[in-house]
């Protein structure tokens, strides 16, 4: 049982890197909330959220991720049912970005 619990979990982490880099907002939390009806151990899902600007190489335009995109991924957990929480993904780690997205952390997504 242990290693099936483990498996589900490393397929639900890359799961989530992958939907999140694809930008599939409320697609992913569509699949976890059906998955978590497959299973009779239900898991407290925290999903990392993505905080870091896209750059150049990967997309042309590049993407700036400030606090509406950041508001956006968090909005669509909620709304799909995946209220455990969330963990931003920000590689860097870099305060100043972290300040201007501050406003998308402040709003309290349960009562949204």
């Amino acid at each position: 049982m242990f290693a099936g619990t483990l498996a589900w979990c490393v397929a639900t982490v890359i799961l989530t890197i992958l939907c999140l880099v694809e930008s599939t907002r409320g697609a992913w939390s569509k699949e976890v909330v059906k998955r978590q009806e497959d299973t009779t151990s239900k898991a407290i899902v925290r999903t990392w959220v993505q905080s870091y600007n896209v750059q150049g190489w990967v997309d042309p335009n590049g993407i700036e991720y400030n606090a509406e995109e950041v508001k956006a991924q968090i909005t669509a957990l909620f709304e799909n049912g995946l209220t455990g929480g969330y963990i931003t993904w920000h590689s860097g780690s870099n305060i100043e970005k972290y300040k201007k997205q501050k406003s998308a952390f402040q709003i309290d997504y349960l009562k949204e």
